[in-house]
């Protein structure tokens, strides 16, 4: 079983090897945690954490399983479990998997805003000052940002950091923010302003204070990238899955991927289950990273335009044939709610989306149910080893 606690996919039953895995990815957790406590005690954590996929820490550790002719790799990048199964032989699969590891910690080296020295760091810094030299990994995602902002009226901005900055969600107990500091930041949250130069390889936040943050669509760019690497490779069947971004490309063992989309109220429990091949799906949802104040629930995913966390749904699933595009608009659709989100999705082409409100209450676009039925719908109470 591949899982991320938001979307999962099922590789098959292995029987006795099915009970080590989880025996080993138990043990994974283990070290993870305890390395990651260990990191915030050093003072290492970051101030300014992702807008929807946060990052945490990196690479830690890796296991790798086999099932029949499916070779998987578990590994902590950009501060997610990213879950890589590819079937091929296993001395094919693993240098693929090699090779896509590397790639994806290069685009961590340049995208991660708590990264010292990244491109997104330098270039928060030198908000309000001058231009600064960034790679191609940055400016590709930053100039498709832009594009998805531009396209989503506003919903998706990846210059949130100032508010995010102000919300206590890495630090218990410490107070939500006051009205009047929301107030005084919100000015500063405006992709609009953000100035990239291709020509030159420069980006430019205008005034000090301004704050890019990539964690609503870096998982997707590296999702993608990672799949590309392994094509180039000869891997014809491979799945990349990191937070709530999966990246599906071809089948396994001659038949599709099976997906669920997990209920973030009820661990184990789903909203939908679908077979599914050559095709990206991203889940937000508000379940494991916002935070409960006097009986109210606060989401992590914050509306650019008040500053305040998106309300009225719980989680959204994006699926589209685009990794990027699948991440980012599953944070825009969680802003806009489920009225405007559905309306908005049912004007673009070849997206579709599932939203499950704050009553529990499932929404699907018009298109849903045609787009995840090339094999049948599977039955919402299946077991994890079907």
């Amino acid at each position: 079983i591949q899982e991320d606690g938001k979307v999962r996919m099922f590789i098959g039953k292995s029987g006795q090897n099915n009970s080590l895995r989880k025996w080993v990815f138990f043990l994974f957790v283990i070290i993870a945690t305890w390395a990651f406590g260990r990191w915030q005690d050093n003072g290492t954590a970051p101030t300014s954490l992702q807008t929807d996929k946060t990052t945490q820490f990196t690479a830690l550790t890796a296991t790798t399983t086999v099932a029949g002719d499916l070779v998987r790799r578990e590994v902590v990048l950009m501060g997610s479990r990213f879950d890589f199964v590819v079937s091929a032989p296993l001395a094919q699969a693993n240098v693929a998997i090699d090779v896509a590891v590397k790639r994806i910690q290069e685009i961590e080296q340049a995208v991660s805003s708590w990264r010292p020295g990244s491109d997104i760091a330098l270039l928060n810094e030198r908000a309000g000052i001058g231009p600064v030299k960034i790679g191609p990994d940055a400016m590709a995602i930053l100039e498709r940002s832009l594009k998805l902002y531009r396209e989503t009226n506003g919903a998706f901005d990846i210059s949130i950091g100032p508010i995010w900055d102000l919300w206590p969600y890495r630090r218990p107990g410490q107070a939500i923010p006051t009205r009047q500091a929301i107030t005084r930041r919100l000015p500063l949250v405006n992709a609009a302003e953000i100035q990239l130069n291709p020509d030159q390889g420069t980006g430019f936040l205008p005034r000090k204070g301004m704050k890019v943050n990539l964690g609503a669509v870096g998982k997707g760019y590296a999702a993608q990238a990672a799949v590309k690497v392994m094509i180039a490779m000869g891997i014809e069947n491979a799945a990349v899955s990191a937070g709530g971004d999966t990246y599906l490309h071809g089948h396994k063992q001659g038949g599709p991927w099976i997906v669920g989309i997990e209920n973030p109220r009820w661990p184990g429990k789903y909203i939908d289950r679908f077979l599914a091949g050559d095709i990206a799906v991203a889940t937000s949802g508000d379940a494991k990273q916002s935070i409960i104040r006097e009986g109210k629930r606060y989401s992590h995913i914050l509306d650019p335009a008040t500053g305040y966390p998106a309300e009225g749904v719980q989680s959204v699933s994006i699926l589209t044939t685009d990794p990027v595009v699948a991440d980012a608009l599953a944070t825009a659709v969680f802003v806009m709610g489920v009225t405007k989100g559905l309306a908005w999705v049912e004007d673009q082409p070849d997206i579709e989306s599932l939203i499950l409100d704050d009553s529990g209450g499932i929404h699907r676009s018009s298109g849903w149910l045609k787009a995840t039925n090339r094999g049948g719908i599977l039955p919402n109470h299946a077991s994890l080893d079907e």
